[in-house]
């Protein structure tokens, strides 16, 4: 089990990162931690590892992280390999600091090889090596020896996107059977496909803060704030509206003859923000009753500048720049957002103003 107790990453001129973080993360669960580049998602893997000097506690099976150097294993997304050495001694490496016997230590590096579709590289010196061999040679690293917490930083970085899926699909699995066994996975990734692809959990995030960890239901059903829905579709949907609550209705004003009737939020909408602008944000979907517009549903109606096809359909782009999910080809779209995928947000810090569905019941 990974713990983090008021954890945080420190800087020698002050700077503190993830804010004294909370978080549990159970055995057998897999996490992936997403965000943009500079979102601080190798200092997070670091202070898992210890790797980093934190405040707070962060520890693995109650032992504070880099006490048990057995504890847990990383793989860097450089690789951290030796040019000059063969790939066989580079998977080897940490065996060879922990002073396993030869025979032992050949034998492993030749099964986490294999593991990795790598044995007819293990003669060659990394240097002569693609870079999709090289990735394949540092992820070797994890099957070399046992380990509660197993920690991957951006595990398709730098390769072409035909590389980047085959890596994938030859190391996702393999997360899953470690978890299965009973170890906590963690890995990073900028991909919001691989994000969501095979983890339990999801940690989002942005300029060095924690903005939403949860399932990717939570982030579908109530993203915590703008950042963290487009940490897993950077192709949701957001507008300036103003709330407004006249006469019983509750609608948003997208400007010009662009209205919703909204009343069926109210309970889910907290107080204060009627009268204020506010940011809309939908994910693109498909399927779903759109809200109801006021003074005509044309006025939300664009026209398609972009259709890119998808495996259920098409991601049709609109003039106004908007992403709607459709399942047919179409020279006009809808982009009004459904009752279970809107969001509104506040103006200053992008975080969600719905209530919790528990706020709700009671």
């Amino acid at each position: 089990m990974l713990e983090l107790v008021g954890a945080a990453v420190k800087y020698p001129y002050g700077a503190r990162l993830f804010g004294a973080a909370d978080a549990v993360f159970r055995d057998g669960e897999i996490i992936a931690v997403t965000g943009g580049e500079g979102s601080g998602k190798t200092s997070f893997l670091k202070m898992l590892v210890g790797a980093a000097e934190t405040e707070g506690e962060v520890l693995i099976n109650g032992v504070p992280a880099g006490k048990d150097r057995n504890a847990a294993v990383m793989v860097f997304d450089d690789g951290a390999l030796f040019p000059l050495r063969s790939a066989a001694y580079n998977i080897g490496f940490p065996l060879r600091l922990r002073k396993v016997p030869r025979d032992e230590r050949e034998r492993r590096v030749r099964a986490a090889a294999e593991t990795m579709d790598v044995t007819g590289c293990l003669p060659f010196a990394v240097r002569k090596l693609n870079g999709e061999e090289r990735r394949r040679i540092s992820l070797s690293r994890l099957f070399v020896r046992d380990a509660s917490l197993i920690v991957i930083d951006e595990p398709t970085a730098g390769l072409s996107r035909a590389s980047a899926e085959r890596v994938w699909a030859r190391l996702a699995p393999l997360l899953v059977e470690k978890a299965r066994a009973g170890c906590t996975v963690v890995y990073s990734t900028p991909d919001p496909a691989e994000a969501v692809s095979v983890s339990d959990r999801i940690v989002a995030l942005h300029g060095g803060e924690i903005r939403q960890c949860g399932t990717l239901k939570d982030f579908l059903d109530s993203p915590a704030d703008i950042w963290a829905a487009q940490a897993i579709e950077p192709r949701y949907n957001v507008a300036i509206c103003t709330l407004s609550d006249e006469n019983g209705v509750l609608s948003l004003d997208f400007g010009g003859d662009r209205a919703l009737n909204i009343s069926a939020l109210r309970v889910r909408i907290a107080e204060g923000y009627a009268g204020r602008e506010v940011y809309a944000g939908w994910y693109p979907c498909t399927g779903e009753q759109p809200l109801p517009a006021i003074g005509g549903e044309d006025a939300f109606t664009e026209r398609t500048v972009l259709a890119t096809r998808t495996a259920s359909g098409f991601l049709l782009t609109t003039e106004g720049g908007f992403t709607a999910a459709c399942r047919d080809k179409a020279e006009t779209v809808d982009i009004r957002p459904s009752a279970c995928g809107l969001t509104l947000f506040e103006r200053a810090g992008e975080r969600s103003i719905m209530l919790d569905e528990t706020v709700e019941r009671r």
